[in-house]
């Protein structure tokens, strides 16, 4: 790992006040961000990330649980051809194992198992290096446009792996809400796959999306919320730091 990217990490923890409240977390995100398009853009309308009015997060100490990202449409005019991308970089066990040595896999189409009845599940997805050193999933992301391919397989090198979900919303009227849930399990099998045989763990990786929906009144506790400073804190310096090496 690299040693400015470590002190800066700590550096952070330090200030603040974290390095004894709050154990490493098993699972870990340099990213979660969510990417919503409309009207055949090729560009973004919205990019969200944790800093993001819009994030809720109800994710424990280890990384695992759900998040999700509710934005109301306030442009007074009925949007049509939507869709939201899901995008996340996450670490299974990065500060015993480092984060080069896992591989990803496609699962299933599958909602997650609590999903609403009316819930709508992905229709394309990704799994890539996140763009430092050969992936392109950050670019499609930004196109929104996925390709349905895993390019760190099992049957190739360990690297750095992320995933993305697309879901298609066919329209949302003025002050309606869209919600997009992620999900992040050790058991939920469907959606995408996380491994690292290191350790032996794997995340699972799905979501789903509803639209119409009221604006969410859930509320993180505020130990919650302080999980989720610290986490993007150390998510933005790691960011910066894996960027520095993006070709």
């Amino acid at each position: 790992m690299n040693m400015s990217f470590t002190r800066s990490v700590s550096i952070a923890a330090l200030v603040l006040g974290l390095v004894t409240c709050l154990p490493a977390a098993t699972i870990q995100y340099v990213s979660i961000e969510g990417f919503l398009h409309w009207g055949g853009s090729s560009s973004p309308r919205e990019v969200l990330d944790l800093s993001s009015p819009e994030f809720i997060s109800n994710l424990d100490a280890d990384g695992l649980g759900t998040f999700q990202f509710d934005w109301t449409n306030d442009t007074g005019t009925l949007l049509s051809s939507l869709t939201f991308s899901l995008f996340i970089d996450p670490d299974i066990g990065r500060d015993t194992n480092g984060f080069f040595n896992e591989y990803g896999e496609f699962i299933s189409l599958s909602l997650p198992a609590l999903a609403p009845v009316d819930a709508i599940s992905f229709g394309e997805w990704e799994i890539d290096e996140p763009g430092y050193v050969f992936g392109d999933i950050y670019d499609n992301v930004w196109l929104g446009a996925l390709d349905n391919s895993n390019a760190v397989p099992s049957s190739g090198p360990a690297n750095d792996v992320s995933h993305a979900l697309l879901f298609e919303i066919p329209q949302l009227l003025p002050g309606q809400v869209l919600s997009v849930t992620g999900t992040l399990s050790r058991t939920d099998a469907a959606g995408l796959a996380q491994h690292d045989p290191d350790s032996g763990e794997t995340l699972y990786f799905n979501g789903y999306a509803l639209a119409g929906e009221e604006p969410s009144t859930n509320v993180p506790e505020p130990g919650s919320a302080v999980l989720v400073l610290a986490a993007a804190i150390v998510a933005c310096i790691a960011r910066i730091s894996r960027r520095e090496v993006r070709r």
